[in-house]
């Protein structure tokens, strides 16, 4: 993977809604990964950028990874890249499930020129967030991914309240920022399936304190 970021606070000026196929509320069916034949996606936004074009955000449902895990909260994806996976319109209009913490972590970074789409298939995407290493003969070391980098999280929050960061709040960020677990090979694939548009600092959760106090100054 429920991983964009990332985040605290949606824009107040949203851009219009562009022309496009996908709505929200729809659910389609997609080619899907390996296994997951059931799995379908929900289109929970669809907005446009001058540089990206339309950009769909979408959240995945029916599937079965990790941890008893069956749904992914929300994915950000060039709409040509959607457009290359759906097959069959299931729903025109419904529902969404709620990705609002999904999206404003994206959000954030994305303003922030840290964030980026996906521009692979969905399936692939996918595999590239969830996939299980195959060998079982050892159980591979996890790290935690997170789909929004937590530099601009806390430079993000910072900001925003206008001061420093407490100990408290910069945890509190770490531990409510969507993330997955993934073995060091999957993370770097990951790293290399979302377009981002420059290299970003990612920083040791286990002492992102100690971090945020080193370099807070030089991302202000």
């Amino acid at each position: 993977m429920g991983l964009l970021s990332f985040l605290l606070g949606a824009c107040s000026k949203q851009p219009a809604a562009p022309t496009s196929k996908f709505h929200v509320g729809q659910v389609w069916a997609f080619t899907p990964p390996i296994n997951q034949p059931n799995a379908k996606l929900t289109i929970l936004r669809v907005e446009s950028d001058g540089k990206l074009g339309t950009i769909v955000h979408i959240a995945i449902s029916g599937v079965s990874y990790g941890d008893d895990q069956t749904t992914i909260q929300h994915l950000p994806f060039a709409e040509s890249a959607i457009e290359k996976s759906v097959t069959t319109l299931e729903r025109e209009s419904g529902p969404v499930p709620d990705f609002a913490d999904g999206y404003r972590q994206w959000r954030q970074a994305f303003d922030a020129g840290k964030g980026g789409v996906f521009t692979s298939t969905v399936a692939e995407a996918f595999d590239a967030v969830t996939s299980i290493a195959q060998n079982h003969e050892a159980e591979p070391k996890l790290v935690k991914v997170y789909l929004n980098p937590l530099i601009m999280l806390l430079a993000g929050a910072e900001k925003q309240n206008g001061r420093p960061l407490t100990q408290e709040e910069v945890l509190h960020i770490r531990d409510t920022a969507v993330s997955v677990m993934m073995t060091p090979e999957q993370a770097e694939k990951f790293y290399k399936s979302l377009d981002a548009k420059v290299p970003v600092h990612r920083m040791n959760p286990d002492r992102v304190w100690e971090e945020w106090q080193k370099i807070r100054n030089e991302v202000r």
